[in-house]
């Protein structure tokens, strides 16, 4: 996919209005300025940003679509969950511990105009609620990130988590502790690149 490719099937693929399409372009802006101050992306990544990155992040929304909550954990970048937040007007908590990163990702929604996001510079164990969608982008493995934010899911709550060559295994590793509904997508920018989603996810018992 080429950059102009994956302009495209942003376009068509989510119908992306003008004024979204010109808070998208300024996060590229703001992400590329601040990648000078702090590493959030590779370097050899900028040039390939929208395929990257902006196409990457968009496509979870064709696994969840739901209007309530979404929780994006490790959001470091603003990527998936700065983009989704763009694309989707529901609630988005983007959970970065790191404070540097933490603090460009409350500045981005403050100049992207985008009050329905919430940033919690906290571990993810410490997040309460309920999440009607999870998503972590290069966070951990399957069988820890599962460990990490299973609290904040109910028995429908979709998880949507990019993973890269590894996925199969990881999946294995993870139906030893814990049972749900699970397939693997693969992903639309990267050929070597997975999406697990999963429902129904719970603990298994002794």
């Amino acid at each position: 996919m080429t950059e102009e490719q994956a302009r495209e099937w942003l376009r068509s693929s989510f119908d992306v209005s003008r004024g979204a399409w010109a808070k998208l372009e300024r996060f590229v802006g703001l992400l590329i300025s601040e990648n000078s101050r702090q590493n959030l992306i590779a370097p050899a990544s900028v040039e390939h940003i929208w395929t990257r990155h902006i196409a990457d992040s968009a496509q979870l929304l064709s696994w969840a679509s739901s209007p309530a909550l979404w929780v994006d954990i490790g959001s470091g970048a603003g990527l998936p969950g700065m983009v989704l937040a763009i694309l989707r007007d529901a609630p988005m908590v983007l959970v970065e511990p790191r404070r540097k990163r933490a603090d460009f990702l409350d500045r981005a929604a403050r100049a992207l105009d985008l009050p329905h996001v919430q940033v919690e510079q906290r571990d993810i164990r410490k997040i309460d609620g309920k999440a009607a969608v999870i998503s972590a982008r290069a966070v951990a493995s399957l069988p820890m990130l599962l460990d990490m934010a299973h609290h904040l899911a109910a028995s429908d709550t979709i998880w949507v988590l990019p993973k890269g060559r590894n996925a199969d295994d990881e999946l294995v590793s993870a139906r030893a502790t814990w049972h749900g509904v699970f397939h693997v997508e693969q992903s639309i920018t990267e050929p070597g690149s997975k999406i697990i989603v999963a429902t129904k996810v719970a603990r298994r018992t002794p």
